[in-house]
């Protein structure tokens, strides 16, 4: 991974180190931090883990700081008739005082896109044809990195102003 960062795997027993962790005031930021800390149990990471196998990790320094998190499952897609099974990132956070960090690295450097390619590189183990996530119009920072890393729009948004972004799920 470029950004010099260490990931495991987010289970129950890692609550309790969430306390602190911020994805920052503004309405994606407080979504990505109730989803990880489970703030609404009905509608969280462990929720998503014990009813649709979502794969959620945890991505820290490795002096031991949580930077943010990924997730990614499956979904059902019919193309043309046939079903296909995608890759779906559901959630992504990056901690408030990490965004844009490490502070000189080049984009591609930086944590967040760490780790949207660790997830796309997880997805493409799992050998589903596409990776799909969604992304709000409004979230303009996370809009710019997916356009870097080759998603492209499939429709426009929805009525809440939710676009689905795909990507081809190849080396």
């Amino acid at each position: 991974m470029p950004a010099d960062i260490v990931a495991r795997t987010f289970d129950a027993a890692c609550l309790p180190e969430l306390a602190g962790f911020d994805c920052g005031p503004d309405q994606f930021g407080t979504i990505a931090t109730d989803w990880i800390r489970c703030t609404d149990p009905s509608d969280c990471a462990l929720q998503a883990i014990a009813e649709r196998q979502t794969e959620v990790i945890l991505y820290s320094t490795p002096g031991g700081v949580l930077v943010g998190y990924g997730s990614l499952g499956r979904t059902t897609r019919r193309i043309k008739k046939v079903e296909e099974i995608w890759s779906i990132i559901p959630h992504i956070g990056i901690d408030h005082a990490f965004r844009g960090c490490p502070t000189g690295a080049a984009w591609q450097d930086r944590y967040a896109a760490t780790i949207m390619v660790d997830l796309m590189a997880l997805a493409r183990e799992h050998g589903t044809p596409t990776l799909m996530l969604k992304v709000h119009c409004d979230n303009q920072p996370a809009r710019k990195l997916y356009d870097r890393l080759g998603f492209m729009p499939l429709g426009g948004p929805n009525a809440e102003g939710y676009e689905t972004m795909i990507i081809a799920n190849h080396s």
